[in-house]
């Protein structure tokens, strides 16, 4: 009868955390996904979720050591892509570029089409000058999903650093009327939620940094 307490009462924290991130009440969705697991140890979602506010709030050390015990526990019989791939970019955040390799090359073992994994590794091939593997890696993402504006904004990326010009503007310019159709889309479903996303800083980051190109 306890142990269905302890149950209930962790799913019931774990609604509320989940509504506040949404309300971006994100020091109280942390206080209560921690008590998720506090009151469940094996509770995926709030590892995964309490990893991301983390990331957010800019606490990598605290992300890294709950991921990898969220790896940890899962690893013999895991088959989801995004525990690896989360790990993975806590290790970019600390800067263990050959850990985070592996765990992304890990989490295209498990799901070959996870287009954040096959991105992610690509820009970590380009920061090793490793080009014709980070292209090979964008052009199977393009070929998953050729709306992907994240995917566009590497390949154009890629040109860049080849120094063709052309088709690194062409790439640029669709990843840029990718996000804009998305940004009218949101705001016509949304109102003004959109603009507040915006305001306080949460719009893609490739549409920001394209205003350093063109």
């Amino acid at each position: 009868e306890l142990i269905g307490q302890r149950s209930d009462d962790a799913t019931a924290y774990f609604y509320s955390a989940f509504l506040n991130e949404k309300l971006k009440n994100k020091e109280l969705a942390i206080v209560h996904y921690q008590k998720v697991i506090e009151l469940r140890e094996h509770y995926i979602d709030a590892y995964k979720n309490l990893a991301s506010l983390y990331i957010q709030e800019k606490m990598n050390e605290e992300a890294d050591k709950l991921l990898q015990k969220l790896y940890e526990f899962t690893k013999e019989e895991n088959t989801d892509c995004t525990i690896p791939f989360l790990y993975a970019n806590t290790q970019v955040l600390l800067n263990n570029t050959d850990k985070a390799i592996e765990l992304l090359q890990e989490a295209l073992t498990l799901n070959d089409k996870h287009i954040q994994s096959l991105n992610t590794l690509g820009c970590l091939y380009m920061a090793q000058s490793k080009y014709e593997e980070s292209f090979e890696l964008y052009q199977k993402s393009l070929n998953i999903d050729d709306k992907n504006a994240t995917t566009h904004f590497n390949i154009g990326t890629w040109y860049m650093i080849k120094q063709d010009f052309k088709n690194a503007k062409e790439h640029f310019e669709t990843s840029k009327e990718i996000l804009l159709k998305t940004a009218k889309e949101t705001l016509k479903e949304n109102g003004f939620n959109y603009i507040k996303k915006m305001e306080i800083g949460t719009v893609p980051f490739s549409q920001v940094f394209y205003r350093f190109f063109f």
